[in-house]
């Protein structure tokens, strides 16, 4: 901890200078809350039929009037034919979601994909920042370990994701109406572990190159899947079995599981403890490879 401790406020003051990097940090997930949050609408309602009669004849007008009839009857015989059936009427209600409101779904994933997209982007370029100013000699010559640098390199950005996902949550909230059912200290508890995971990943992404520009760019390479194949937008159920291999082993994935399950449906830790499993893993095995891989030398 003598070691540790320096070397967090030398990442805390660092951070706490480059205020262009904070202000992206907290102000861009509120406008990517926003932005996404009310222009994604999966809701279907009132599509029109449309039927384009380019003949005009008489003989195409009652081909149009039979159908729109034929359609009208069929409708009307499977609601008369419906209740001789059953003495009872049956509807279909979802669950968790009666509404069928799209906000109830975008707005949980949201906070999983701003955390991830913010997360990987800042510490993929953290060594690869120290190299480039020329600062890294200094960590080198520490008697400070590979695994205290990594854990003194994404300390503070713990916190600030914990801000992110309190700001996103807080919104969601109050500006979507999206329900909070489950139990806030468990799921604060979780993304802990998502964030260190994440943070991680981003970590040993900054170990493989050697620019702040093939940083970002090998980012955007990692954050690409999680978007597609982690849940947030379609449902991995649909997805052929390769994709849903290759989804499984994105801390997203399990992620999201997590902050639908707890907030819209409020499960515990009996359903979760799986999640909980498989994010720890990740957060611990990616620390271990981002050790591994980073050297303490300039070549």
């Amino acid at each position: 901890m003598r070691r540790f401790g320096p070397m967090f406020r030398k990442e805390f003051i660092q951070m706490r200078r480059d205020r262009l990097t904070l202000g992206i940090m907290t102000g861009i997930p509120v406008i990517q809350l926003l932005l996404f949050g009310f222009a994604i609408q999966t809701d279907v309602r009132h599509i029109p039929t449309v039927v384009l009669d380019e003949s005009r004849t008489p003989t195409s007008r009652e081909m149009i009037a039979a159908f729109v009839a034929q359609v009208r009857n069929l409708a009307i015989l499977s609601a008369a034919a419906h209740s001789r059936a059953l003495p009872l009427e049956t509807r279909i209600r979802p669950r968790y979601n009666p509404g069928l409101r799209s906000a109830n779904y975008i707005v949980p994933g949201l906070v999983g994909v701003i955390l991830t997209i913010t997360m990987v982007l800042v510490t993929a370029m953290a060594i690869v920042r120290e190299r480039e100013r020329g600062t890294l000699e200094q960590l080198i010559v520490t008697p400070i370990t590979k695994t205290e640098l990594m854990l003194g390199k994404i300390s503070p950005y713990v916190g600030v994701g914990l801000v992110q996902m309190t700001t996103v949550l807080l919104l969601g909230r109050f500006v979507f109406d999206v329900p909070l059912t489950g139990n806030v200290l468990l799921l604060y508890g979780i993304a802990f572990v998502f964030i260190v995971a994440s943070l991680a990943l981003g970590l040993f992404v900054s170990t493989l190159v050697r620019t702040q520009q093939q940083a970002m760019q090998t980012s955007f390479f990692f954050v690409l899947p999680n978007i597609l194949l982690s849940g947030f937008m379609f449902p991995r159920q649909a997805m052929p079995a390769l994709f849903q291999w290759i989804g499984a082993f994105l801390p997203l994935t399990h992620f999201l599981k997590v902050l639908r399950g707890i907030l819209l449906k409020g499960v515990g830790v009996t359903e979760l403890w799986q999640e909980m499993a498989i994010l720890l893993l990740f957060a611990t095995v990616l620390i271990a490879l981002s050790v591994r891989r980073f050297q303490k030398t300039l070549d």
